[in-house]
Formats: structure tokens, sequence, C-alpha cells
């Protein structure tokens, strides 16, 4: 049976994206709860749900910390998204585990990384985050946090 697209008649796959993105901006916390319930129910196992409002991933992109250094490759910056904010037990343990050249910035509920040899490099990466940091992770590159927040910006 063929899997239906999601397009509503006479829509290209950016339009659909822009939809979801306009649909879901003003996300809220009893909403990420039902999805996860959701998915609990359709899947049988606990589905990890980590979002952002279109002003949160504003604020996330204006406040990194780490475009102040000038010898950044934007291309190995990443946003970490976490589900919660860290405690003291957390921060040591992502400081424990950045090792240079690698960089760690944690402000509020993300993560600001700069991995020069990539992720798959990384000992952080490479690190049990989620258990180690007592929260919910999501990484995402830099460059598609700020297609995201510009897409968001956009359907305001």
């Amino acid at each position: 049976m063929p899997r239906s697209s999601g397009l509503r008649p006479g829509e290209n796959l950016r339009k659909q994206r822009q939809r979801s993105v306009q649909d879901r901006k003003d996300i809220d916390i009893d909403v990420v709860k039902k999805d996860r319930e959701k998915l609990l129910s359709a899947f049988g196992f606990p589905v990890p749900v980590v979002s952002r409002t279109a002003a949160e991933l504003s604020e996330s992109v204006a406040n990194n910390p780490l475009l102040k250094e000038q010898i950044i490759n934007l291309d190995r910056l990443y946003v970490m998204f976490l589900s919660g904010r860290l405690n003291s037990a957390a921060l040591k343990n992502l400081l424990q585990f950045t090792e240079l050249p690698e960089r760690s910035h944690c402000i509020g509920q993300e993560i600001y990384l700069y991995l020069p040899n990539g992720v798959a490099e990384s000992k952080l990466m490479k690190a049990p985050l989620d258990r180690l940091l007592s929260v919910t992770t999501t990484t995402r590159n830099w460059n598609t946090v700020n297609q995201l927040a510009q897409m968001c910006q956009e359907y305001e």
C-alpha cells in the first residue's frame, strides 16, 4: 500500500514544511506530554520529545556564545536542546567529557557545542549523554537551527 506523502493537493514539500512549522509554533508542554503518551501507546516504548517554541528557538540562535570566537568553523557548530536545566552534577559530567579542542557552553536549556573534528570523532558525543546529564537531549547542527528559526520567523 503506498504511503501518503502528507502533502495537500497542489502543495510542494517546502509549503508542507512551512505549514508544519506554523501548525506547531505555539507548542505547549501539555501537547508534548500528550505526544509522548500517543507515541508510547503506538509503539509500546517511550519516545523522548524535546521541543521549542519559535521565540525559544530565536533566543537559542541569539545566545550562542561560541559565535564570538573568531576561529569557529560554523560547519562544526551544534546546539544540543535539553528537556530541562542541568543540575550541578550534570554540569560536572558535561565538563568531564568535553576535551580540547572541543568546547561546550550550557546556557539555560541549551548546550552550544564546537566539535572541530566532527561528531563521529567526539568523545562527548560518544558518551551516554541522556544518562550523564539526567535529561533528554537532541542535537542539531548550526545550519539546521538557523533554518528552523528563519522558517518560524517567516510564518509568525
